[in-house]
C-alpha cells in the first residue's frame, strides 16, 4: 500500500465492518498520537491515517477479523 487512495479504500472497508472493533485492535501508541494530532476528524480521515502509520511501523496491513 503506497498511495493515500489505497489506504482510504481499505479504511472504508473496515468502517463498514466495525470501527469499534478496529479501535480495539489498534496499536495504542499510533492511535493516541493520531488522536492528539487530528481530533476532531471523521472516522474515515482517522482510519486512513492510521492505516498508513501502521504500515510504516509494522511493514504490513492492519487487518481486523
Amino acid at each position: 500500500m503506497e498511495n493515500k487512495s489505497a489506504y482510504e479504500e481499505e479504511a472504508r472497508k473496515i468502517i463498514e465492518i466495525s470501527m469499534e472493533a478496529a479501535v480495539n485492535l489498534m496499536d495504542d501508541e499510533i492511535r493516541e498520537q493520531l488522536h492528539q494530532k487530528m481530533a476532531p476528524c471523521s472516522d474515515l480521515e482517522f482510519l486512513t491515517a492510521y492505516l498508513e502509520e501502521h504500515f510504516k511501523k509494522y511493514g504490513q496491513k492492519f487487518v481486523i477479523g
